[in-house]
């Protein structure tokens, strides 16, 4: 592996006669020698088959045999004659050490000096070249002057990593090697060292070279590359999770939606319209008010009652789309509300037109299509949805499905602490729960008997149903009205003892209106149920955003990244 940087500094060796820690010390570049080369040289050879991080040594020059003396007798000429040399050591101790020698043209010699290091087993070698044109430029490793013509088989015989530096920087090098080969007194600033370390001790010149890909430094890189590529995984398998979790949530929010069991704008979630041609297909009918009964007789049972309705308005379903869409006005029915619940006007019997909506409340058709169409989807008298079953205009996103979840849980705790509060003050046994722990139909009954309102007994026998129109028309009334009780309790908003009539505000139309005619007078009155109508949502949306918002800031976070941890 190549190198990056080669660092000279000088170091304090121990003494083993009387330390054999081997604890060298480095001294301040003030008092001696440092040299640092950052990209001014070049590897010749990246044998490292020790693995170092860096290649560490002592700094000396190998001293050649007298048999290839000879071949290098022009290369001695830059090697000053007390350069530091392997016996300027201790002999006994095993240091690590880094060899400088010249590359020159004679082969021979270059490879006695490799075969000197090699036999000195060196961690690395430092090489140049004594004659160059360029003393301060070092040749590039394809150059013809580092061969050996052996085909490169030097490199394979020396696993050691070499080093090529320029002349000028070994020149300086060697020069210092002469200086530190004696002892404490004979170096430079020799009497300040003497008086900080041991004179004993030998100064020497140390080599520091470190390795591009080392597992030193670069191991807490690859640490902090393997946690932050870990917490990533965590975050992207996370975040995975939460979006498989929410798109489920939104399904079966939307799922619950298309069958009619949540609405959105009573919730406070989303304000929603009727558009015109499903206002179109609710049946209109000329009104007629119920005769009172002569004997009052069991209320029949929901069910009957409403296939009665059904097989009377018409036994052909072609026949009945066509009169609800063409001739609705001209059917005449008996209703038990007399009054239009938007403009407060009386219907009257055999000239009204009524629109009846699913919740079974009719209004006039010019007041209810307005409030429907323009302002809200829910009935005014029940807060019932208008809109069909199966019919969802809005797409479901996470804040929907976050809110809904909230308020239903609001609303249920609001039921089971009221179910609670009844039973204590009734004194009656413990409130049935369901298998979701919330307040059963119990809730329900003892509600409507506390507002005097007792819950009509089915018919003795289960099957004696009156055929009497009166007697549907005082079951949809009685049946609207329970629904807006128990709706308006669990909301918290009315008390359940007090009559409906009662809770009802009437304010008198202007003198200026009411000088107008009707029509004026029933616009004003529409206007200002409408005015009602969205302040009543506005609190609705203010409670859910509440219910939103109010939370703890660690378990919004926790939501987000959990989504149904509320």
């Amino acid at each position: 592996m190549s190198a990056n940087d080669v660092q000279v500094v000088t170091i304090i060796v121990p003494n083993p006669e009387y330390d054999n820690s081997k604890s060298a010390r480095i001294i301040n570049s003030d008092l001696g020698y440092s040299l640092r080369l950052s990209n001014a040289f070049t590897t010749l050879s990246s044998n490292n088959p020790n693995n170092y991080d860096a290649i560490e040594g002592l700094l000396y020059v190998p001293t050649l045999s007298p048999d290839v003396a000879p071949a290098c007798a022009g290369s001695n000429d830059t090697i000053p004659a007390n350069v530091t040399t392997i016996t300027d050591f201790p002999s006994n101790q095993d240091y690590p050490f880094t060899a400088v020698f010249p590359w020159t043209t004679s082969m021979e010699c270059t490879e006695a000096y490799l075969a000197q290091a090699r036999s000195d087993a060196v961690r690395g070698a430092i090489t140049f070249q004594p004659s160059t044109s360029t003393p301060d430029a070092v040749a590039d490793v394809g150059d013809d002057s580092w061969t050996l013509a052996d085909g490169g088989h030097w490199k394979s015989d020396n696993q050691f990593p070499i080093y090529a530096i320029s002349y000028t920087a070994a020149s300086q090098i060697l020069n210092q090697l002469a200086l530190y080969s004696g002892n404490m007194t004979e170096v430079p600033n020799g009497d300040l060292l003497a008086n900080q370390f041991d004179p004993r001790d030998y100064p020497r010149l140390f080599a520091h070279i470190d390795l591009q890909g080392g597992t030193n430094v670069p191991s807490l890189w690859i640490f902090l590359i393997i946690v932050l590529a870990v917490l990533l995984g965590i975050v992207i398998i996370a975040s995975i999770v939460m979006h498989i979790i929410q798109r489920h949530q939104r399904n079966v929010l939307q799922r619950r939606l298309e069958r009619g069991e949540v609405d959105l704008e009573s919730l406070g979630i989303k304000k929603m319209n009727v558009p015109q041609e499903l206002i179109d297909k609710m049946p209109k009918y000329t009104f007629t008010a119920a005769a009172a009964p002569e004997v009052e007789a069991p209320a029949p049972a929901p069910a009957a009652v409403l296939a009665e309705k059904t097989s009377k308005r018409s036994s052909n379903p072609t026949q009945q789309q066509s009169q609800s869409q063409s001739h609705q006005h001209q059917h005449e029915t008996s209703f038990s509300q007399t009054t239009c619940p938007i403009c407060l006007d009386d219907f009257t019997p055999h000239t009204s037109t009524v629109r009846e909506l699913p919740c079974l409340h009719i209004f006039h058709p010019e007041c209810i299509d307005l409030f429907l169409r323009d302002n809200s989807s829910l009935c005014p008298m029940c807060k019932k949805s208008a809109l069909p079953a199966g019919y969802c205009p809005v797409k479901v996103t996470n804040l929907m499905v976050r809110r809904e979840r909230l308020v239903r849980r609001m609303r249920e705790r609001r039921r089971a602490g009221m179910a609670a509060a009844a039973a204590r003050a009734a004194g009656d046994e413990p409130i049935p729960t369901n298998r979701a722990g919330h307040a059963s139909l119990w809730l329900q009954r003892r509600l409507r008997v506390g507002a005097g309102h007792p819950v009509a007994p089915p018919p003795e026998g289960g099957s004696a149903a009156s055929n009497t129109r009166p007697d549907i028309a005082r079951i949809r009334s009685d049946h609207a009205l329970s629904d807006m009780r128990t709706t308006d309790v669990e909301m918290g908003q009315l008390n359940p003892a007090e009559p409906r009539d009662t809770r009802r505000e009437t304010i008198a139309v202007p003198s200026d209106i009411a000088a107008q005619g009707p029509a004026a007078r029933r616009a004003w009155r529409r206007e200002r149920l409408a005015r009602q109508q969205d302040e009543a949502y506005h609190v609705d949306e203010a409670t859910a955003r509440q219910a939103d918002v109010g939370r703890p800031l660690w378990r919004r976070v926790v939501g987000r990244v959990a989504p149904g941890f509320d």
